[in-house]
């Protein structure tokens, strides 16, 4: 009976459905499926392979052969179907990418206070921007050369290549931990490279190297020379080593990931590409915008929000026809 049973299992990992097979001159072969006892046979097939035939032979089969705990049958299944995945990472984002812009909307007094104390610890840096330019430049020389190097190659488009490699090694890879953290810095970035792109444009700051000084704007210019605020490779450095450092649980290793992201905003000082209040700006906005992000999936992982915080967007996709709907 056992070697009975193990052919039906082999047959079932090989996609063969049952069926009665050919005899043939008293080989093993000729022990037709028709011959076991037909009652025994639907037994065995009702309590231990509810499903031998079509395309879940092989799933069901090798459940049997290697027992699977409740979690990791879950995860088999999730990840059974790519696209739909990729679909459901991708409402996360649009959803965290637009949290990132309405949080404001829904921020508390302890909210406002933190915006008040990051605007008057700005001010501050304002105030000795020239200082501090005069400072950093003059002593550019003294910064090894590997420091200088990670500094240059602190570009947002790094920052994105790096941020898309994370996610796409959790997607193939099936690591759920790595793939979120994909989802939260590429999400992260999006939304500051929105804000980058449009305060460089609105407030058209002049850049240190112009030497108009810290206080001559030329808003809506298209000249990167008056595009010093805020600045990119600050604002794309800390959203992506803060995001990265939020996920990582040793404190050793979550300070090495914050000072290493930290070389980026400070390389643009002694380029003599920022000013002091640009750079110490964009830092807090990364980091703001990272922790808005983080909570939003955060929400959306551990429960579907109600009321006013919820937000849902759906993909529709038909015959000529691509929709966003967004539902709040």
């Amino acid at each position: 009976m056992k070697n009975k049973i193990f052919l039906i299992l082999l047959l079932a990992l090989l996609g063969i459905p049952l069926q009665a097979q050919s005899p043939s001159n008293g080989s093993l072969e000729s022990a037709s499926i028709d011959s076991l006892n037909r009652k025994k046979v639907r037994a065995l097939v009702k309590e231990d392979l509810p499903i031998l035939t079509g395309e879940h032979n092989h799933y069901h089969a090798k459940k049997l052969l290697h027992p699977i705990t409740e979690k990791q049958e879950e995860d088999e299944l999730n990840w059974s179907s790519y696209p739909q995945l990729i679909k459901e990472d991708l409402l996360l984002g649009i959803g965290g990418f637009t949290n990132a812009f309405i949080q404001p909307l829904r921020w508390n007094q302890q909210d406002w206070l933190i915006f008040g104390g990051v605007a008057a610890g700005t001010f501050a840096l304002y105030t000795v921007d020239q200082q501090s330019h005069d400072y950093m430049v003059s002593h550019k020389e003294d910064v090894p050369g590997l420091i200088r190097e990670i500094g240059r190659a602190a570009t947002p488009e790094h920052f994105f290549l790096l941020n898309g490699a994370v996610y796409l090694a959790g997607l193939t890879t099936k690591n759920t931990a790595l793939r979120e953290t994909g989802i939260l810095l590429l999400t992260s970035a999006s939304a500051a490279s929105l804000m980058l792109a449009t305060g460089k444009w609105a407030v058209g700051r002049a850049r240190p190297e112009t030497g108009e000084g810290k206080n001559v704007f030329d808003p809506f210019s298209s000249s990167s020379s008056w595009h010093s605020f805020p600045s990119g490779h600050a604002l794309l450095s800390v959203t992506t080593a803060y995001a990265i450092g939020k996920k990582i649980k040793n404190p050793w290793l979550k300070a090495g990931t914050y000072t290493l992201g930290m070389i980026g905003p400070v390389s643009r000082l002694w380029e003599g590409a920022h000013w002091l209040s640009d750079v110490g700006l964009s830092i807090a906005l990364g980091v703001a915008v990272v922790e808005g992000v983080d909570a939003y999936l955060t929400r959306k992982k551990q429960a579907k929000p109600s009321g006013h915080d919820a937000l849902n967007w759906t993909i529709s996709i038909g015959p000529g026809a691509l929709g966003l709907k967004a539902s709040f």
